[in-house]
């Protein structure tokens, strides 16, 4: 089966400026019509974050 792969990223940027990339998300179509959604949160960014910075995305489950 055949597939296209759109990738992108979630970013967030402080009061500083700096931008920190949060996860990769990736939208597969095939060409049977059926698609999908892989999130790959990188976990080693979000944990450097504070609350006044992150506070999660609205319907997006941090806690695996």
């Amino acid at each position: 089966m055949n597939s296209i792969t759109t990738s992108g990223l979630i970013c967030i940027k402080d009061n500083l400026n700096i931008e920190y990339v949060l996860c990769k998300l990736d939208y597969i179509f095939n060409d049977d019509d059926t698609f999908k959604y892989i999130f790959t949160p990188y976990y080693d960014v979000i944990d450097l974050l504070n609350s006044d910075i992150f506070q999660g995305l609205p319907g997006l489950e941090f806690d695996f």
